[in-house]
């Protein structure tokens, strides 16, 4: 994803959330907190990030806080666990 492209694969990520009806993980340039937001409330059902958590240790930490009450929380759960099963 470019920030150039971002509409348009916003548009596609819900269009395909829409007609989809098994979980839907997303991933590619999630950098930021906001990138996180975007996918979700896009229709994501999780969220796969790598050199983003990587380039920002924090940032698996800091999504966890935002949405560990929210519905989102039990797919962080799992980001948290396939992120730290990567860096073994």
């Amino acid at each position: 994803a470019s920030a150039e492209g971002r509409g348009i694969f916003t548009e596609i990520l819900r269009e395909t959330a829409r007609n989809v009806f098994i979980p839907l993980t997303v991933g590619g340039s999630i950098n930021t907190i906001a990138d996180f937001d975007r996918v979700l409330k896009c229709g994501a059902d999780k969220v796969s990030v790598n050199s983003g958590a990587i380039r920002n240790p924090d940032l698996v930490r800091e999504a966890a806080e935002k949405y560990g009450k929210s519905p989102y929380g039990e797919y962080l759960k799992q980001i948290v666990l396939t992120r730290k099963d990567e860096c073994k």
